[in-house]
């Protein structure tokens, strides 16, 4: 008998080691495949995958600063974006089980004299219900988001703008609800948001690296990135105050784990059916302050994050007991790749270790034949220009990004995850492009846009000319260089405009559209802005 069982702890013991060596096995292809990331300038930051409260992966790579002189580590701190609005949600709820308020109270309970306020509830600002326009998508957004602001300010922005839907009547994702929640959490507390969040959840949690202090000493932030042709370029820090309630937290992938780990437990209610309510969807798949997903054939719930310079994500999946955390100091960092590899790694699924990829130079002569712009679909223009010896593609309404040359007609994109390949005519001259991006293929042939326009008269251009106030401090200024009429807001590039008739016109630069109003001395007196639905009347200087 003795034996016998000496044999059975021997098969034990050796089944162990085998389990042991194929995790080993995994986290080491992990090693390579986050390498890779790293070098192809997809992701900089620390990831971190745990079953239960045992940790399968940590770990951290790239640089923490442009200069690449310092590394981020597992300790590193980042700004989590909108994550935020997953705390001021648990927030809410626990004032809801203390009484304190109630999920179908009126915003009028609280704000005053906002548009809709007693028709709009705590809980549609919760599940994004409320059709209260998004003040983050404001054109003039760049002009002030660098700069301390109230959230009475905030609001005031978005006061006079058109409602997206009547409250309860759709969902339309909006910074500007949880900025409602955040100002009722400081009525209710009589303190201020970081505070509130460290009593009521960063101390329960032992949570010791989360706020929204960057002044804080010994804080240990990575530096918020962009990638370029020749490394890292820092990206300016939008002010706390902007994103507030709705994304203002910075954390580490520790403290998110404790906070996962809490909240997932019940551990932040005192009823357990309150996490229920909090992850089960209102419209669609976004619940309160979460959203319903999946990552490598797990169900789960989570929240993603992104401001100037970081990005980040949070996920959990209950049949599991698994948390995945992946934050970022590159905003470009490719989250949904490297998320479901490391949860493909857990499952014992293979690790695919992306091909490297090698920039080539192109001689000038080459990038212009495919200087242009391309339809990708009406209305939706995706321009291509020559920036620092390489190409920048920019699509309507979006950021422009950096274009590395992988063969003569093939380029790639870091920042928006894409390929882009040229179709040229016999002349050499691009004729259209082939857009590949999150497995979608687009063909966009050549847009030539003197066939959507008219030629105005110089004279009448001119009456044209001249600053427009769009918003105290924010002016539009229309001049003429050559034939061409040019448009140009406070602290931002000047883009061209194109005539449909004598006094509307519209941009390729940006989805914006522009109608002159004529006064009775022969000039224009004002100009009405259309930019992605938000309509501004800009009356003359």
């Amino acid at each position: 008998m003795p034996i016998k069982t000496n044999l059975i702890k021997i098969l034990l013991f050796t089944a162990a080691i085998g389990h042991i060596s194929s995790l080993s096995a995994q986290t080491d292809l992990l090693d390579l495949y986050m390498a890779r990331m790293t070098q192809m300038k997809k992701f900089t930051g620390t990831v971190l995958l745990a079953e239960g409260d045992n940790i399968y992966y940590r770990k951290a790579f790239g640089p923490a600063n442009a200069k690449g002189n310092i590394m981020n580590t597992t300790e590193s701190v980042y700004r989590i974006g909108s994550i935020t609005k997953t705390y001021t949600s648990v927030l809410i709820l626990q004032l809801a089980e203390q009484g304190k308020l109630t999920l179908d109270d009126p915003l009028s309970k609280y704000v005053k004299n906002f548009p809709k306020a007693d028709k709009i509830t705590v809980k549609q600002l919760l599940t994004h219900t409320s059709g209260i326009p998004n003040y983050s998508a404001l054109p003039d957004l760049e002009s002030w988001h660098y700069k301390p602001i109230t959230p009475d300010s905030l609001v005031n922005k978005v006061r006079n703008l058109p409602f997206a839907f009547q409250p309860g009547e759709g969902y339309g994702y909006s910074n500007t609800n949880y900025i409602f929640l955040g100002m009722i959490l400081e009525q209710i507390y009589g303190d201020k948001y970081e505070n509130i969040v460290l009593k009521q959840i960063c101390k329960p949690a032992g949570m010791s690296h989360t706020g929204s202090n960057l002044n804080r000493k010994n804080l240990n932030l990575s530096e918020g990135l962009t990638p370029t042709r020749s490394g890292y370029a820092s990206v300016p820090q939008v002010h706390t105050s902007v994103p507030f309630a709705a994304g203002a937290l910075y954390s580490n992938v520790d403290d998110m784990l404790l906070f996962s780990r809490k909240l997932t437990s019940g551990g932040f209610f005192a009823d357990s059916t309150t996490l229920t309510t909090m992850t089960t969807p209102e419209v669609d798949f976004y619940a309160l302050g979460v959203y319903e997903g999946s990552i490598a054939g797990l169900k789960g719930f989570g929240h993603n994050g992104g401001i100037d310079g970081y990005a980040a994500q949070w996920f959990y999946f209950p049949e599991k007991d698994l948390t995945l955390i992946t934050i970022s100091n590159n905003m470009s960092a490719d989250h949904a790749a490297v998320g479901e590899t490391i949860v493909k790694s857990f499952l014992g699924e293979p690790v695919v270790i992306p091909e490297e990829r090698k920039v080539l130079v192109l001689p000038d002569s080459t990038l212009q034949k495919y200087v242009g712009s391309y339809e990708l679909a009406a209305d939706f223009l995706i321009d291509i220009t020559i920036d620092n010896g390489g190409l920048r593609a920019q699509a309507t309404g979006q950021s422009s990004f950096e274009l590395y040359a992988q063969s003569d007609t093939v380029f790639y994109a870091v920042i928006a995850v894409a390929e882009i390949t040229f179709h040229p005519g016999p002349d050499g001259i691009a004729k259209a492009l082939t857009l590949d991006q999150n497995g979608e293929r687009l063909k966009a042939k050549r847009f030539e846009i003197k066939d959507l326009t008219i030629q105005i008269p110089i004279a009448k251009l001119e009456r044209l000319a001249g600053t427009y106030e769009l918003r105290e401090g924010f002016n539009l200024e229309i001049k003429i260089e050559g034939d061409k009429l040019i448009a140009q807001a406070s602290g931002q590039q000047p883009f061209e405009l194109y005539a449909e008739d004598e006094t509307r016109f519209f941009a390729t630069a940006a989805p914006i559209d522009l109608v002159f109003e004529i006064g009775k001395d022969g000039k224009a007196s004002s100009v009405t802005l259309d930019q992605n639905g938000f309509v501004i009347k800009a009356e003359r200087l």
